[in-house]
């Protein structure tokens, strides 16, 4: 009895010891699979799928993701009508290995967006792409299948299938538009972290094909939220989107993907003006504040005349946005906003968006028209202390040639006609002034004029 325990367990171990040693080489293959295909060597990579399909199909979902990008690369290479169907029907095959081996969604989308490239039945894409939404939304985030995701469920809709009411199209709608905010952030996110990485070291294959992949999907991804609109705009409008939306927010005021969808919608609609659509962008703010909701609720708040509440989110915005272009852009709204009520928070806020974005002429513009507007009241000047800040006033505009070269022919105008208010000779003389004196500028101007030769 003991002799055949021990032969049992080893026969038991021996097999654990070659699934181990199986698994390991898989892993090694799948690896060297990866980087062919990272490398762009499709035909390299085609020469080692048959045997890792036979394998390996269970070991690493990574077989399946970079073997989808090979079949592809057949289907596109084809130069025969032959050749193309066949290499159609071996991609349709292996996308339906990825479904049976990983049922995650992912398969279901590779083979529905195959089978819609190919010009397949709507009927049998929708199934498809309703499951993988359902199973496993995270990984839905191709903004070709939600475009076609959602334009397959609007065409149930408005065929009246049983099922697809207004109440439902609203929700999809609803959860389509807070998905691709989402996608979009978050694809956003690690293009931003990469590109910083790109600036400091070398970033690997697998990194610089996500750059290369998802460089205009932030833009195809809003793309895809207007026409989503376009669509619903004939079957809604504010009145049908606040009574569905004020039955379903409390329920769904957890939710920010939920809420974000309903900012989204209400504002492709233009239902702005409500108190429904300000609590909705205020509560999607204290759950998962971004630069876009940070932005609308500064806006928000201005239409009220909250100022401090507008800088304050504007701040907030700043700060959630590395783009130095949106950044600075934010900078001047607030310079905008203290532009006749205080000076000296107008003047600091067009210089952090200077600082900001270094190739930006417009805070120099903006500052040389408020030293312009100077008026006899202001920092209690005397009148020619007033008219040599003109002097001041031109040497800002230079800055914004220089920061922004297109500026040059506005530049060039603006200088003429302040040259037209510079102070006289005369002026000069009898300020007791003349060529080479210093005027020292304090309160929100901090500036020095050394005065030039008057005529």
């Amino acid at each position: 009895m003991k002799l055949h325990r021990i032969v049992f367990f080893a026969a038991v171990l021996a097999s654990l010891h070659t699934a181990t040693a199986q698994v390991s080489m898989c892993a090694d293959n799948i690896s060297a699979f990866k980087s062919a295909v990272l490398a762009g060597k499709y035909e390299e990579a085609a020469g080692q799928i048959a045997a890792l399909k036979k394998d390996c199909p269970r070991v690493n979902e990574d077989l399946y993701t970079y073997g989808n990008r090979v079949y592809l690369y057949n289907v596109e290479a084809a130069r025969t009508d032959a050749d193309k169907k066949k290499a159609v029907e071996e991609a349709l095959a292996f996308t339906d290995l990825y479904v049976k081996n990983y049922p995650s969604g992912s398969g279901e989308i590779a083979k529905a967006m195959l089978l819609s490239s190919q010009g397949a039945a709507d009927k049998d894409l929708f199934p498809l792409l309703d499951h993988a939404y359902s199973v496993n939304k995270v990984n839905f985030t191709d903004y070709r299948a939600i475009e076609l995701y959602f334009r397959l469920y609007y065409a149930k809709f408005s065929a009246k299938e049983k099922g697809f009411t207004t109440e439902a199209l609203l929700q999809k709608y609803t959860d389509l538009l807070g998905h691709i905010a989402e996608v979009r952030n978050n694809v956003a996110d690690k293009r931003a972290k990469l590109l910083s990485k790109q600036k400091e070291q070398e970033i690997d294959q697998e990194e610089s094909m996500f750059l290369a992949d998802t460089k205009y999907d932030e833009s195809s991804l809003d793309a895809v939220a207007d026409n989503m609109a376009k669509q619903v705009s004939p079957s809604v409008d504010c009145k049908s989107l606040e009574a569905f939306y004020g039955s379903e927010y409390e329920k769904n005021s957890k939710s920010a993907a939920w809420i974000n969808g309903m900012v989204i919608a209400l504002k492709n609609a233009r239902c702005t003006k409500t108190d429904l659509y300000f609590n909705a962008v205020s509560s999607l703010y204290g759950l998962r504040p971004t630069y876009d909701v940070a932005y609308e609720m500064a806006q928000l708040y201005q239409k009220k005349n909250n100022i401090a509440k507008t800088v304050e989110c504007y701040e907030a915005a700043a700060k959630m946005n590395a783009n130095v272009v949106r950044k600075a852009d934010v900078f001047m709204a607030i310079a905008e906003l203290y532009r006749n009520s205080d000076k000296a928070k107008a003047k600091q806020y067009a210089l952090k968006a200077a600082e900001a974005n270094t190739k930006s002429g417009m805070p120099y513009l903006f500052i040389a028209e408020q030293y312009m507007s100077l008026t006899a009241k202001d920092c209690d000047l005397s009148e020619f202390d007033r008219k040599a800040l003109v002097f001041a006033a031109i040497a800002t505009l230079k800055k914004a040639e220089i920061a922004e070269p297109r500026f040059k022919n506005t530049v060039a105008s603006m200088e003429q006609g302040y040259l037209k208010r510079i102070p006289t000779k005369k002026e000069a003389k009898a300020a007791r002034k003349g060529k080479g004196d210093v005027i020292t500028y304090g309160c929100w101007i901090n500036e020095t004029v050394t005065l030039p030769k008057l005529k």
